[in-house]
């Protein structure tokens, strides 16, 4: 509980939980805005290329993390990293004066290369936000630190996404007096963004100097070279690799369920807009709750010890939600989230999708910890950007999956029932590499239940020092 609050009260890192919030709901507040304005705002593009345009943006949003995060992992290993944040949100807010002239002109193409302007300014800012951690907390204070940067991610991505789409069907503002009308996409949502990229950059000249880890380093300016060579030197440590495999696969797993809660709000449960709100903030707030609540019970330590309890819960989550889906009876018309709510079958849904993602956010969050503390100072920025490069492979592989299967004619609960067995293999994987933590946990209950047997004392173990 000290190392929780300890850790918010940290100046330099509140200036950087702030940025990096921010950060995410600008990335998310503009993707959705550019989606719901090219779905219902543009009239001089066909319907078809309509769909083809929003889905090629997420692509156009991702493929900065292929190309640079090898870069951005070196640059932040050889440069100041609290210099490379301030100089991101600069970026971002001469990002934000494009985008708004991309939404006073309508240009849809304009506002497509500006899209991958702003994945490519998230690709440099991603592998210093997480690097720095280690160096503005303490070991006790890792863990915390993680789960409030996760459940802070996910409230931000959440918020962006609700009112980027809110914005687009707000209506003008006419000025009483003035005649004076001020329109919710051209003006309003481009000075959005700028006012938040402009609190990120003022936000971010509160991180301290942080001395350059690796002055020595040579940047290899060739990108696909360099992200090659991340990749080898991250598989050189098992540890690591093993870490950043197992974040990899959650932020699939949460990148293929956020784009199936549309599917399962409006064909599967017949649900209004409200509904798909409703799931959307549930699904985030339980990552939310998840990784805040990994730190009261690691109480700081840097332990994996749940995780593999965790995956196995989170397939029990997701094979009872498939099995429920499947016996969905399905509305004559189209329900809201309170009509939801007061059903059975959606007081079920909604616990295993609660429950799913709060063991998803104490999945996730030991695994970062381990994965900052693990990787050196000199090189801890390239294993974050290895780490964020199979990340986006795994998402992007995830959804394409998803969407195949789904072209195919393959019902949601089907595709849910995939994805349990896909994790229920994962989890006996980690189980296998982490038996000793599972029988572990056995023991303890057993001992405790059985023979009312309790160890005190076995912190002071921690603090020996030499042969004990």
């Amino acid at each position: 509980m000290r190392s929780f609050f300890t850790a918010l009260l940290n100046r330099a890192y509140f200036a950087l939980f702030c940025t990096q919030f921010l950060g995410a709901f600008n990335d998310n507040f503009f993707r959705t805005a550019l989606a719901a304005f090219v779905t219902y705002k543009v009239t001089t593009i066909s319907e078809e290329s309509k769909g083809q345009i929003v889905s090629l943006a997420v692509g156009i949003f991702m493929l900065p993390y292929f190309l640079f995060s090898a870069l951005a992992g070196e640059l932040a290993d050889k440069l100041r990293k609290d210099l490379l944040i301030k100089a991101t949100k600069l970026l971002e807010v001469i990002i934000a004066l494009m985008i708004g002239y991309g939404f006073v002109t309508s240009n849809v193409y304009f506002l497509l290369g500006v899209l991958f302007l702003m994945g490519t300014q998230s690709t440099f800012f991603g592998p210093v936000k997480y690097s720095i951690l280690p160096d503005i907390l303490g070991e006790s204070q890792l863990v915390a630190g993680n789960g409030v940067i996760e459940a802070g991610t996910y409230g931000a991505i959440l918020q962006g996404t609700i009112l980027g789409g809110m914005i687009i069907g707000a209506g003008d503002i006419v000025i009483p007096g003035l005649g004076f009308t001020l329109p919710a996409t051209e003006y309003r949502l481009p000075g959005i963004i700028l006012a938040v990229a402009c609190l990120g950059l003022t936000v971010s000249l509160f991180i301290p100097r942080r001395p350059q880890p690796n002055p020595g380093l040579v940047v290899d300016k060739n990108f696909l070279r360099s992200t090659w060579k991340n990749m080898a030197y991250a598989k050189q440590n098992q540890n690591i690799f093993l870490c950043i495999l197992g974040i990899s696969w959650f932020w699939m797993l949460g990148a293929v369920l956020i784009s199936l809660i549309p599917i399962l709000a409006e064909q599967v449960l017949k649900g209004s807009p409200s509904l798909f709100t409703f799931l959307l903030t549930l699904f985030s707030c339980g990552i939310g709750l998840g990784s805040l609540l990994c730190q009261f019970l690691v109480k700081g330590e840097i332990t994996s010890k749940y995780v593999p309890l965790s995956a196995i819960l989170m397939t029990v989550f997701l094979a009872d939600l498939a099995h429920t889906i499947s016996h969905y009876h399905v509305w004559g018309t189209m329900i809201s989230y309170q009509e939801f709510w007061a059903m059975g079958a959606g007081k079920h849904i909604t616990l295993d999708l609660l429950g799913f993602a709060l063991c998803g956010g104490l999945y996730v969050v030991p695994l970062n910890a381990m994965l900052q503390f693990l990787a050196e100072g000199s090189s801890r920025s390239r294993v974050i950007a290895a780490n964020n490069i199979i990340n986006s492979l795994f998402m992007v592989v995830g959804c394409l999956i998803c969407a195949v299967l789904n072209k195919q004619g393959v019902t949601l609960a089907q595709i849910f029932v995939l994805i349990a067995v896909a994790n229920g293999l994962a989890a006996i994987y980690i189980c296998g590499l982490l038996p000793h933590h599972i029988i572990r946990m056995i023991l303890k209950k057993v001992f405790k239940l059985v023979y009312q047997m309790q160890v005190v004392g076995i912190e002071n173990w921690k603090n020996l020092k030499g042969n004990v």
